[in-house]
């Protein structure tokens, strides 16, 4: 099976920064039917320690291309800021 994994660390804009962890929720919700539309999935997100970065997103795609797509589309628009990406490959 090939399925290859994107794991974006970013800074929250400060509008996304300022909501209640059960609005922040809410929104990654919406993004993730939105981010499915483009062929990427949104597998897990949390705030990482240890990084200058407060969000990290897991991304799973099977095509690069669609991934490459998302991120020129939108460069996840009112949520983040600086995105930095791992990419796995299996």
């Amino acid at each position: 099976m090939k399925y290859t994994y994107a794991i974006a660390y970013s800074e929250m804009t400060p509008e996304f920064f300022s909501l209640s962890r059960e609005e922040r929720a809410e929104k990654m919700d919406e993004l993730k039917k939105e981010t499915e539309k483009s062929g990427v999935k949104i597998l897990l997100w949390g705030h990482p320690w240890g990084t200058s970065e407060n969000i990290v997103v897991v991304y799973g795609f099977d095509e690069i291309d669609d991934y490459i797509g998302l991120m020129e589309a939108t460069n996840m628009g009112p949520y983040f800021l600086r995105t930095k990406t791992h990419l796995v490959m299996t």
